[in-house]
């Protein structure tokens, strides 16, 4: 599998990196984004290594959900966090 992701987008490589996504290539100033060029990064994964690691990495994914549940829950109607 492979991803390709402009470079100044940082939120989606790390989540990719997250899953084991590895940096395979980084094409220099290819894409033109706003007033400047910026890298075009490719990354990629085997199919294998997805297979070894897709069980950790939605364990992790689920534990991230319930943690938010868990602050949403914490907050009051108004938005404030509750004290103990």
């Amino acid at each position: 599998m492979y991803s390709e992701v402009l470079a100044y987008d940082e939120g989606p490589i790390n989540k990719l990196k997250h899953a084991g996504f590895q940096e395979e290539m980084r094409l220099k100033e290819d894409a033109w984004h706003g007033t400047s060029y910026v890298d075009y990064v490719y990354l990629g994964l085997f199919r294998e290594e997805w297979l070894q690691r897709r069980l950790s990495y939605i364990a992790d994914l689920a534990t991230l959900s319930l943690w938010a549940e868990r602050r949403i829950e914490q907050e009051s109607p108004s938005g404030e966090k509750e004290t103990d």
